[in-house]
């Protein structure tokens, strides 16, 4: 979930002993790799899908598993927080192990907060979330910001061990929240409630969690939370018109036919027509998470929006509403999904290439500056000639950063105009580009350019 500052810790404190004392009752056996294979992670499930410590999906009823219920007080800590539990399991991670660095762009993890309970730790052990930083002791009770880029460092060499938890909150930890304090408050006046062992404790757990079908409130809150998290782009609206056309559809069939069973063909195919729009988009938008904002859309509107939908794969071949190709040779396969096959057009000064470009400039759906291109590309700071002691113009592969290319690009695709001046209409774009210092440049523009033509 999505909040306001990186971490919060909740006013409670737990006795963290007690909990290690019925994690080592459960001995070895229990634990498990980390889904995802990431090594020295492993999970202790309490609860999950039926009950079943051998699931780990996060879509189905949330039941204790047994190992739950051989721990009375961590059943006591997790209804204290007065929320309606998820998916829940001890985590270990191992000494001089870490949880990479991650954003949480899962459907199920959009709406839930992440609580956190240390269980074993050590003070050298970090958590990090954006651009903050925390040691979460022992017997703590933190939530933070799964949306941002996080991960968690364990440069110790012994095992750190936290409950956690993922609810949708409830009315009880909705109070806790508000009486939280941030990571940046000095906890001079901070009295946690301490939570003693032995009280009976009845548990909420999770029931609904996965829609048969999205509803179309859902998915337009959805795509506005992802467009809204978009850095700017000149062609964003392309896509934002593309999803605005698939969320009126969406509308349209649940009138017809709800979340009944009848009316799933009719959902996945508007999904997936909509996820065969998208590729062409794919690497051009970015959240300020630094997710791809393609990716985002297919993880939180797409994959959920129907239940047991298979949109996981790109589409690779024809469908059949698509016509087929003509017969005969077929085209090459792009890599660039943004501009196709830029023209640089290599010369020395006062060879007449400005005559060249002005002729080729009013070619149709050709884009260009329009002038040459010493402020796009010097710009970039990085790209200036005084980077160099204004020694050379010169500028190879080397020079070619990712964080470089991703700039120039998009500084070429804000100016670029046709001959009518008007920006470009959508993707992927064809460009072309006159500037004798281009002629010092080659190796560099093929870099930020991988189809370019010279």
């Amino acid at each position: 979930m999505k909040l306001q500052v990186p971490f919060i810790q909740l006013p409670l404190a737990f006795d963290a002993a007690v909990i290690a004392e019925e994690i080592a009752a459960l001995g070895e056996a229990p634990w498990r790799p980390h889904p995802q294979g990431y090594a020295g992670n492993w999970g202790l499930p309490l609860l999950a899908v039926e009950g079943d410590p051998e699931d780990d999906r996060t879509a189905g009823p949330m039941r204790p598993t047994p190992y739950l219920d051989r721990c009375p007080y961590t059943r006591q800590v997790l209804a204290s927080l007065g929320a309606v539990c998820g998916r829940t399991r001890f985590m270990r991670l191992d000494g001089n192990a870490e949880v990479s660095a991650h954003v949480d762009n899962n459907y199920y993890w959009r709406e839930r907060v992440r609580v956190h309970v240390p269980v074993i730790t050590r003070p050298e052990v970090r958590f990090e979330c954006g651009d903050a930083a925390v040691n979460m002791a022992a017997g703590e009770c933190w939530i933070f910001d799964t949306w941002r880029l996080h991960r968690v460092l364990n440069p110790a060499e012994t095992r750190r061990i936290h409950l956690v938890a993922d609810t949708v909150g409830g009315e009880g930890f909705w109070q806790l929240v508000s009486a939280g304090r941030r990571h940046d408050q000095a906890p001079s006046q901070w009295s946690p409630k301490r939570v003693a062992p032995g009280a009976a404790a009845t548990l909420a757990t999770e029931s609904c969690n996965r829609p048969e079908v999205m509803t179309p409130w859902e998915l337009r809150d959805t795509l506005s939370f992802i467009f809204s998290e978009a850095l700017p782009h000149p062609v964003l609206v392309q896509l934002q018109g593309l999803a605005a056309t698939f969320s009126r559809n969406w509308h349209a069939l649940w009138s017809q036919f709800g979340d009944s069973q009848a009316g799933k063909p009719a959902f996945r195919a508007e999904a997936q027509r909509f996820s065969e729009a998208l590729p062409p988009f794919k690497g051009m938008f970015a959240l300020r998470n630094g997710v791809d904002l393609t990716v985002s859309i297919r993880s939180l509107a797409l994959l959920p929006s129907v239940k047991d939908s298979d949109l996981s794969r790109e589409p690779t071949e024809p469908r059949e509403h698509a016509p087929l190709p003509p017969p005969g040779p077929r085209p090459v396969e792009r890599d660039d999904a943004m501009f196709e096959r830029p023209v640089f057009v290599v010369c020395a000064p006062r060879s007449g290439s400005t005559m060249l470009f002005q002729a080729l400039g009013q070619a149709p759906r050709l884009y260009t500056l329009g002038r040459e291109n010493y402020s796009v590309l010097e710009g970039v700071p990085a790209l200036h000639p005084r980077e160099r002691a204004f020694d050379s113009n010169r500028l190879d592969a080397a020079d070619a950063s990712d964080d470089v290319i991703a700039t120039l690009r998009a500084r070429y695709l804000d100016e670029l105009r046709d001959r009518e001046g008007r920006p470009p209409a959508g993707v992927p774009v064809r460009m072309m580009d006159k500037t004798p210092k281009n002629a010092l440049r080659v190796s560099f523009l093929a870099k930020v350019f991988p189809e370019a033509q010279f």
